[in-house]
């Protein structure tokens, strides 16, 4: 992202200069992501090794330890510091990990921005299934990403519901990238 902040600073007083607004200010495609939202999703999802032992225990506390812990693990493989693409309206993805899991993505609203997950293993009788909002809000050096939405893990019987954390990515025009957590 070297070089980023100069290149903002050109656009951006050139569109004042021509008295447009900075809304019609596209940033440079080197500060996002290449993969789009609904792949940053299905990668968000893919830590299912804890799935598999929650279903493999019969006793709820553990099968809830396990659940958090997919949870939390989730965020080292999906979320990055750089910004994915929009996905488009009705965008879908449907895939298959390889150990049996169907995913099903879809994107159903753009603004705001709502997409529909959902995880099946027949096999292993695990469901994982939500709708999320995703919220972002802008300052000058930072965006913070809420997901607005309750994820449902159904393991065997047992319904456990969870909210994902807000992301903060800091350092998008000067300084070091950096993600961290909150909520």
């Amino acid at each position: 992202s070297r070089g980023v902040l100069k290149e903002v600073i050109g656009k951006a007083s050139l569109l004042l200069l021509k008295g447009q607004g900075l809304v019609r200010m596209s940033l440079p495609v080197r500060m996002f992501d290449p993969s789009s939202q609904t792949e940053k999703f299905a990668d968000f999802f893919s830590s299912l090794d804890y799935a598999h032992k929650a279903v493999a225990t019969t006793d709820p506390l553990e099968r809830l330890k396990f659940v958090i812990s997919m949870l939390a693990s989730n965020f080292y493989y999906g979320i990055g510091a750089r910004k994915p693409f929009n996905p488009y309206l009705g965008e879908t993805l449907e895939g298959q990990f390889a150990e049996g899991t169907n995913i099903y993505i879809e994107h159903l609203n753009h603004d705001p921005p709502v997409d529909a997950i959902l995880l099946v293993n027949e096999e292993q009788q695990f469901r994982i299934y939500g709708k999320f909002e995703t919220s972002p809000k802008l300052k000058t050096n930072e965006v913070t990403i809420a997901f607005k939405g309750v994820v449902t893990y159904e393991i065997a019987g047992d319904k456990i519901f969870a909210e994902m954390a807000s992301t903060v990515n800091t350092g998008l025009i000067y300084g070091d990238r950096k993600l961290r957590l909150k909520d």
